[in-house]
């Protein structure tokens, strides 16, 4: 797996991403450190100055993504990919400084239905700043560019970064200089020189309005490419026989946004946090698994979900499942990407009516198992060995000594009886098609697809998928 992680660096332009990685951390360390005297502050410098380097920086001659360029555009060609990164503006605002008006970039990763040669629907959700930009626009005209095909802007465009940071900065960050950026032909907005396709567009404003449509049209004024792209396929996780190229690729693509988005949320969020991993070998974005340091007490698990669930980066996940690093293993470090080394870590301290804890919040637009169109059940696994508030009356019994479950999660199709030693149980249609965590996430609420089988403390939690 890191050979074939060294060859997705390559193929965004990076040389070691775990040396980028490391640069990040060192980076986002350094600057938040308080100086209190002149030398200390004298330290930062040298970063102040590579912090220049990683700005976009402007193409020179014509770029590579308008070697060809459409005369009539026919987006037909792309009806096969369901998200892209949209880039657009905000609307002129003054700056608190130099009270200058200033207009603001912003990318995001939104889902596209191709209408025809010369439309897309945009199905951005009520959380989109993209979506926010154009309602508070007054121009009867909003421009928007797609970007297609381009394997380091979909990644960092794959992001919810908060606000303030652009993704094309920690593009530049992580390949160490600034990534070329192109005036888009039809609109004055600045894409990727190295996508294979940039799609110009507006959106119609008094259109949109008469319509009464729940979604806007982008009208298509201009498409180029490179010479020699082809149109990116589009990768279905839920799928049983996806293809494995792409499958690889996307497993590499999400480990590369764990770890960014980690030494992120270590400075702006809790320095607890010690690792995050999507579940199902890095597939299942919905299932993530954190691992925390330090002290542990009773709640510290639902404080720390809590925090990522308000974070832009985990608004949508479903599902925490939070463990940690004990002392007593004297140096032996938790793998949170050893799938038997997690399943021990959670039988061991997980009681699933004692250590589960439900909520509502936002989830994806697409989520079609939400009792609510975009809010629906988030749900957090407590395997930290810190027992809360028990929802019975013995509160004080020692929990030691029940026994542990002997199997982490039961697969089995409806009908089928609840096996009594499973901590977790998921009944799907079909266990031998459906037994992933990203099937189940996708088609299960955490709230009104879950309830306790069993006695007590020795209950499981059962999920119908």
């Amino acid at each position: 797996m890191e050979s074939s992680l060294k060859e997705f660096a390559r193929i965004i332009g990076i040389d070691d991403f775990s040396e980028s990685s490391k640069r990040l951390k060192e980076f986002l360390e350094e600057v938040s450190m308080p100086r209190a005297h002149g030398i200390e502050r004298m330290k930062i410098l040298p970063y102040v100055k590579q912090f220049s380097e990683w700005f976009p920086t402007k193409s020179k001659g014509y770029p590579r993504c308008q070697e060809i360029v459409q005369a009539k555009p026919d987006a037909s060609v792309f009806e096969g990919i369901k998200s892209a990164v949209v880039t657009a503006k905000t609307p002129p605002r003054k700056n608190r400084v130099s009270e200058q008006e200033v207009q603001e970039d912003l990318v995001e990763m939104l889902s596209l239905d191709f209408k025809g040669t010369e439309s897309i629907d945009v199905r951005w959700p009520a959380y989109s700043r993209i979506r926010d930009a154009f309602y508070e626009s007054i121009d009867s005209q909003f421009d928007m560019a797609v970007s297609i095909g381009d394997t380091l802007c979909n990644l960092v465009g794959s992001i919810n970064f908060p606000v303030g940071i652009s993704p094309w900065l920690v593009a530049g960050f992580l390949k160490n200089k600034g990534i070329e950026m192109a005036n888009c032909l039809t609109e004055n907005l600045a894409v990727p020189a190295e996508s294979d396709f940039v799609l110009g567009g507006y959106i119609d404003r008094n259109e949109f309005k008469k319509s009464g449509a729940m979604y806007p049209v982008m009208h298509i004024t201009g498409i180029s490419g490179k010479k020699d792209a082809t149109v990116p396929k589009s990768f279905d996780n839920t799928a049983p026989d996806a293809d494995l190229e792409l499958k690889e690729l996307e497993i590499n693509k999400n480990r590369c946004i764990e770890q960014i988005i980690l030494n992120i949320l270590r400075i702006t969020v809790y320095p607890e946090i010690e690792d995050i991993a999507f579940a199902d070998g890095g597939l299942c974005k919905d299932v993530v698994i954190v691992k925390l340091s330090g002290a542990n007490y009773k709640g510290k698990a639902l404080r720390i979900a809590h925090a990522l669930w308000g974070s832009s980066m985990f608004m949508l996940n479903k599902v925490f499942v939070i463990v940690r690093e004990y002392p007593e293993t004297f140096g032996k470090k938790l793998n949170i990407r050893n799938a038997e080394e997690v399943k021990q870590q959670i039988l061991k301290n997980y009681i699933p009516r004692a250590n589960t804890y439900f909520t509502r919040g936002l989830i994806d637009e697409r989520d079609t198992s939400a009792p609510q169109k975009g809010f629906g059940g988030k749900m957090c696994i407590d395997a930290m060995g810190a027992i809360s508030a028990l929802p019975f009356d013995n509160e004080e019994a020692d929990l030691s000594k029940i026994s542990c479950k002997s199997n982490l999660i039961s697969y089995i199709s409806r009908g089928e009886n609840i096996p009594k030693n499973s901590a977790i149980v998921i009944v799907v249609d079909n266990k031998e098609r459906d037994s992933s965590l990203a099937c189940v996430t996708e088609k299960a609420d955490a709230i009104a697809d879950t309830s306790f089988i069993g006695e007590g403390l020795t209950a499981s939690l059962v999920i119908k998928a």
